[in-house]
């Protein structure tokens, strides 16, 4: 399966991500910033939501300005 490009909500921002089949299941990412927030599931559904789960505690832990790249257009 090719990836895939969506817009996610989470901690009340838009943001796009990439949704991947791998061999053992999901892979989901912030679009252009591949390695430093990574989530992985069964399902598209559960990489996505353990991808939500990542950000918020990114951009909690280290400031909502660190990864600007995480935005998507208005």
């Amino acid at each position: 399966m090719n990836p895939r490009t969506l817009s996610i909500t989470t901690a009340g921002q838009r943001i796009r991500v990439v949704l991947e089949q791998a061999e053992d299941g999901w892979l989901a990412y912030p679009e252009g910033i591949n390695g430093v927030v990574i989530s992985q599931g069964d399902s598209a559904a559960e990489a996505l939501e353990d991808l939500r789960s990542a950000i918020r505690f990114h951009l909690d832990t280290f400031a909502p300005d660190t990864l600007p790249a995480f935005h998507s257009d208005p």
